[in-house]
């Protein structure tokens, strides 16, 4: 899983973390250049996590409090996290884990602007990778998807991939020249796969029963 796409308005907790982009960045490719995962380390921590969403739940002034601290980081988004985190796979013995990496591409492409493959940190390094002193623009290379129909969803109160992110995209590719189209939903993150809506999913079936054109 890698961020994608342009993050021109990021959610709210994004913004503290650039400013620590630079520093972020000297000590992945010091000390982890393998990447390494940021997860809550220890059994006895997840514990504790678990047992406080656990108990949250059963406390509705604390856990409606939980949920509005929540909704501020993720700017408005309306999203169930706090069911999210009480999924199965996070439990004391384990818990999905982000790469370093991908949390510094995402300030990358916050910070930059453009949607882009992974700076490596100099201009020797992204030519090793990618034969170009800077990571390749993926929106510049949208005229290959021509021949394809591309839909576009978005969610109106989704504070992670803000609507204006998604108009981005819709812009770059009606200027390729791509045949797009772009449907909002008053939808929040997670709904889009944690909790779709029945006009979400009959939207996605109309457009997968599209017949092919020639």
């Amino acid at each position: 899983l890698t961020p994608a796409g342009f993050h021109n308005k990021p959610p709210a907790f994004a913004k503290p973390f650039l400013w620590f982009t630079p520093l972020w960045a000297w000590l992945i490719r010091r000390y982890l250049r393998n990447g390494t995962g940021m997860y809550v380390p220890t059994s006895m921590l997840r514990a504790v996590m678990t047992k406080l969403m656990a108990d949250m739940q059963e406390m509705p002034a604390l856990g409606e409090l939980m949920r509005l601290v929540i909704r501020t980081c993720m700017s408005g988004d309306i999203s169930q996290w706090d069911r999210a985190l009480q999924l199965p796979h996070y439990n004391p013995r384990a818990m999905p884990a982000v790469s370093a990496h991908t949390v510094l591409h995402l300030m990358q492409l916050i910070d930059s602007g453009r949607f882009q493959l992974y700076d490596h940190g100099s201009a020797a390094a992204n030519r090793a990778v990618y034969d170009a002193a800077r990571p390749p623009d993926i929106a510049a290379n949208y005229h290959r998807l021509r021949p394809l129909p591309v839909d576009l969803m978005a969610g109106r109160q989704d504070g992670v991939i803000s609507p204006e992110n998604v108009h981005r995209h819709l812009h770059a590719l009606r200027a390729a020249g791509v045949q797009v189209s772009l449907r909002e939903f008053a939808s929040g993150h997670l709904d889009f796969t944690f909790s779709p809506k029945d006009d979400l999913r009959v939207y996605i079936l109309s457009r997968l029963l599209l017949p092919c054109s020639p």
